[in-house]
C-alpha cells in the first residue's frame, strides 16, 4: 500500500478494516506516508487499531517520513498478532513502542544513535520478552547504554553492522540463546576483559558467533590479551586478515598463530624497555631527591622542629628582642663537670647571664629536639663546648646545626655561635662546618690556668653582651 497523501490518510483505516475477516499475514506501507505533516492524523494509532483483531503477522513501514508517523502524546502498543515488526529507513530518531509479541525487530537505516530505548510492555511486568531478532544496523549509533538489551532473554541475532561503536559496553549476559552477534562496520580496536568474559559465558550454552568484519582492530601490546582470546575461545569470531599497529599502520596477516608470536616478542622487548627506563628513572629521581635532602638536611631538620615547637611562627630576629636565655650551653655529658663548675660560676652566678642546660632547663615531657630547637630559639647565643667526644655525640652536632640554621634563618645571618675549645683539636679532625666559625675567629680556647681564667671569663663575656 503505496503513497497516502495527507487528504487521503484516512482512508487507511478503510483500507484495513476488513483485514480481520481475512488470512493475510503481511502488509507492507513503503513509501506510503511521504508527505505526512505535523497536521497529520497519528498514523501509528490508526494502525494499530485497526490490526488490533487481524490475522498480520508481519507490519513493514519503510521509507516514510517520520513526521506525523507516531503522535507526540499516546502511542498506541505493537498490536499482539504482530511477530515482525520493520520500520527501516524512515528517518526515525526515537522508538518508544510497547512490543507486545514481537519477535523480530528492525529498524535498520535510521537516526536513533543519539537516543536509542527498547521497551518491554509495561503492562505485563511480569512476562518475558519475546524479541528473538534485533536489527539497528546503518543507525548512526557511537555508544550504546549498558541495560539495552536488558531484559531480552531469548535475544538470538543482534545486528549492529555499519554503526561507530569503539567499545562493547552493552549487556547481554542474560541473552543465553544468543547466537550471531554482528559488530561489522564499526570502530572497534578489540574487546576489554568484561565483554570477553561474557561472550565466553554465552557460548557455554549457545553457539555464538561475532562479525568483526571492517572494523579497526589493532596489534598492539594492549591488544594481545585480546587476539590470544579470539584463538582460544569458543566464540566463532570472523574477522579481516589485517590490523593497526600503534602508529595506524596497516598491517596485514596469513596465521593469527604467527601474528600473535610475532606481537609477543615486540611486547617483552617494549615491555623490557619500559621496565628498565622506569627503573632507571625512579632510580634517577630517588639520588636527586636524596641529593637535595641531603644538602639542605639540616635546613628542613631545623624548619620541621622549629614547626613543631610553640614557635609556628615567626619573623627574623633582632638584637631588641627579648631573649629568655642569653646563652644555650651545648655540651657532651663528658665534659659535664667544665659547665657545672666553671660555666654556673663564672657566668651565671659572677655576671647574671641567664644560662639554658639541657639537664636543668628542658621541659619533661617534650621530645628533646623540640626542647633543642627552642632553646636555641630563645637564646641569645649558643656556646658549644667543644671536645673530641663532642664530634661523637649526636646531639651535639643536633644542636651546632641547629644553631646554624636559627642563624641563617632567624637572625639574618648574624653569627650567634661562639666555640669554646677544652683540649687542641688539629683541623683535619674538625667538620667543615665547624672549621669555618673557627677561621671567623669565632671561638675561644680554655687555657685552664689562673692568670688565663681571668681573660677567659672576660672574653666570654665580652662576646655573649654583643
Amino acid at each position: 500500500m503505496h503513497y497516502f497523501y495527507k487528504y487521503d490518510v484516512l482512508s487507511i483505516a478503510d483500507a484495513i478494516k476488513e483485514l480481520t475477516m481475512t488470512p493475510v499475514q503481511t502488509i507492507i506501507f513503503r513509501n506510503t506516508f511521504l508527505h505526512g505533516t505535523k497536521e497529520n492524523f497519528d498514523v501509528w494509532n490508526i494502525l494499530a487499531s485497526g490490526l488490533n483483531d487481524s490475522s498480520v503477522r508481519h507490519l513493514q513501514i519503510t521509507e516514510n517520513n517520520p513526521v506525523g508517523l507516531f503522535p507526540v502524546s499516546r502511542i498506541d502498543p505493537v498490536p499482539p498478532s504482530i511477530l515482525t515488526l520493520n520500520l527501516s529507513s524512515n528517518k526515525l530518531d526515537q522508538f518508544v513502542l510497547e512490543l507486545t509479541n514481537v519477535q523480530k525487530l528492525i529498524l535498520r537505516d535510521n537516526h536513533l544513535g543519539d537516543l536509542l530505548c527498547l521497551k518491554t510492555d509495561n503492562k505485563h511486568k511480569g512476562r518475558n520478552s519475546k524479541l528473538e531478532y534485533v536489527d539497528i544496523s546503518i543507525n548512526n549509533i557511537y555508544k550504546l547504554k549498558h541495560s539495552i538489551f536488558q531484559g531480552h532473554a531469548e535475544l538470538r541475532y543482534i545486528n549492529l553492522s555499519h554503526n561507530h561503536l569503539q567499545d562493547v559496553l552493552f549487556d547481554v549476559s542474560r541473552s543465553n540463546n544468543l547466537s550471531l552477534l554482528d559488530l561489522s562496520n564499526n570502530s572497534i580496536s578489540a574487546f576489554d576483559q568484561n565483554s570477553m568474559r561474557m561472550f565466553d559465558n554465552i557460548s557455554l550454552t549457545s553457539n555464538l558467533t561475532i562479525y568483526l568484519l571492517n572494523n579497526s582492530l589493532q596489534c598492539t601490546c594492549k591488544s594481545l590479551i585480546f587476539w590470544k582470546w579470539v584463538v582460544g575461545t569458543r566464540v566463532n569470531v570472523f574477522f579481516d586478515r589485517r590490523c593497526l599497529s600503534e602508529d595506524g599502520v596497516v598491517i596485514r596477516f596469513q596465521s593469527i598463530n604467527k601474528r600473535i608470536q610475532e606481537l609477543e616478542k615486540e611486547c617483552i622487548s617494549y615491555v623490557s624497555f619500559i621496565i628498565i627506563a622506569s627503573i632507571v628513572l625512579m632510580a634517577t629521581l630517588i639520588c636527586i631527591v636524596v641529593a637535595v635532602v641531603h644538602k639542605y638536611r639540616w635546613k628542613l631538620r631545623y624548619m620541621f622542629y622549629l614547626a613543631k615547637s610553640k614557635h609556628r611562627r615567626h619573623e627574623a630576629s633582632t638584637d631588641s628582642k627579648h631573649y629568655v636565655y642569653d646563652a644555650f650551653i651545648s655540651y657532651c655529658e663528658h665534659d659535664n663537670l667544665f659547665v657545672i663548675n666553671d660555666c654556673i660560676q663564672n657566668l651565671e652566678m659572677e655576671r647574671n647571664f641567664k644560662l639554658c642546660l639541657h639537664q636543668r632547663d628542658f621541659l619533661p615531657g617534650e621530645e628533646i629536639t623540640t626542647n633543642i630547637t627552642n632553646a636555641i630559639h630563645e637564646s641569645r647565643k649558643t656556646i658549644c663546648i667543644v671536645s673530641k667526644h663532642f664530634f661523637d655525640s649526636y646531639y651535639c652536632m643536633f644542636e651546632f646545626n641547629m644553631a646554624r640554621m636559627e642563624s641563617i634563618y632567624s637572625r639574618d645571618k648574624r653569627n650567634i655561635i661562639f666555640l669554646i675549645f677544652l683540649e687542641q683539636i688539629l683541623p683535619q679532625n674538625m667538620p667543615l662546618m665547624l672549621l669555618e666559625l673557627v677561621q671567623k675567629d669565632s671561638y675561644i680556647e680554655y687555657p685552664n690556668d689562673e692568670q688565663g681564667d681571668i681573660v677567659f671569663w672576660e672574653k666570654i663575656d665580652e662576646a655573649l653582651r654583643q
